[in-house]
């Protein structure tokens, strides 16, 4: 699984913060799907000069495999509920695809032509970093507020003037 997760103890102050989790889940996976649709926070680098630096974005296989999930101690955002396509762990970090070739017949467009092709030599296909399962620095700044005002607002502790 690959996921963003706040985690940690509640002290003994009789609080309910399932209603704050849920909240910060679906912020958390809000801001991950944010990453799609601008092609990056910061923007992704293409995998071929000039072409697109995107996944898909908001309708792709990867975007659309991200969920949330929250419970009284916990909110997290990621690939929750099943795991991620085959090919999302490359495009998080980078790395390099060994191609074995094919003797295949295979037909397809490039630029409105018709490409007849029969079989590929093995090669490398270099896959560029993209990371999508990051925060940006305000995402984590507004879960921690929104942490700590139920905690203030809700706390006996601070009932207690």
């Amino acid at each position: 699984m690959i996921s963003i997760k706040i985690d940690g103890e509640i002290l003994d102050i009789d609080l309910n913060l399932s209603k704050t989790t849920r909240k910060a889940s679906l912020y958390m996976k809000n801001s991950l799907l944010q990453n799609f649709e601008m092609g990056g926070r910061p923007t992704w680098l293409p995998l071929k000069s000039g072409g697109p630096a995107t996944l898909g974005g908001i309708r792709g296989m990867i975007a659309q495999a991200i969920g949330s999930n929250y419970g009284d101690t916990y909110a997290e955002a990621g690939f929750i509920n099943f795991p991620p396509p085959l090919y999302a762990m490359i495009q998080q970090t980078g790395g390099i695809i060994n191609h074995p070739g094919s003797d295949k017949f295979q037909v397809f467009t490039i630029g409105g032509r018709v490409i007849f092709t029969h079989g590929t030599i093995p090669h490398q296909i270099p896959i560029p970093a993209r990371p999508y399962i990051m925060w940006q620095d305000e995402d984590l700044e507004y879960v921690k507020d929104l942490l700590g005002q139920e905690i203030l607002i809700k706390s006996p502790i601070n009932s207690q003037s």
